[in-house]
């Protein structure tokens, strides 16, 4: 190749250089529109329209299902907080499976959250109401009286609280609440089996 060859690539490149800078906003062809130039929808808007699309009443995004729950989440525990939600907690099962591991960290929570009303034996006895803050004593849930109490009401009377104790929904969540629950009645369970 000679020197005339070289210099007339160089212009040609030197040309398509600039043609191809001249507005980069501007890419030239559009080849998939649709895309390239979406329509702005609000999420949950019925009424929009894509172009000339017969798409029109749609809603751009769905709703979930009444009665969804999302994954690794528990149902919204409804039952309200009067007498007869508390008797219909009766049927309320915990939809955790009890296990080692669940009764451990119940256990824990049960340290932190209950013992200092209901003690560390869960007889009631806790350094709280042994100080005289209590006026009365909190439940002993090691009594006979007690060791028949469901999970479902127990759950519902840490939710809402019941007589002088108040509620702990504030300071633990559903799943820390049954596993409360698990601890509390595999202790229950163990007192039943002795006697």
């Amino acid at each position: 190749m000679n020197i005339k060859n070289y210099s007339v690539f160089g212009l040609l490149a030197c040309m398509l250089v600039l043609v191809s800078c001249e507005n980069r906003q501007e890419p030239g062809r559009t080849f998939i529109p649709d895309m390239q130039y979406s329509a702005a929808i609000d999420a949950y808007d019925a009424k929009f329209e894509r172009g000339t699309s017969n798409r029109l009443n749609e809603t751009s995004a769905l709703l979930p299902v009444e009665g969804t729950i999302a994954r690794g989440h528990l149902a919204k525990y409804t039952l309200p907080n009067t007498d007869e939600g508390y008797e219909m907690a009766d049927s309320v099962m915990s939809p955790i499976e009890m296990t080692d591991m669940t009764v451990a960290e119940g256990k824990a929570l049960y340290t932190t959250y209950c013992a200092i009303c209901h003690g560390k034996k869960l007889d009631g006895a806790g350094s709280l109401y042994e100080s005289g803050k209590f006026p009365a004593m909190p439940a002993d849930f090691t009594a006979d009286a007690k060791l028949t109490l469901t999970e479902g009401k127990m759950f519902h009377v840490i939710t809402h609280g019941k007589g002088v104790m108040g509620s702990h929904a504030g300071q633990v969540n559903a799943k820390e609440r049954w596993k409360i629950v698990h601890y509390i009645k595999s202790v229950q369970e163990k007192i039943i089996a002795k006697q």
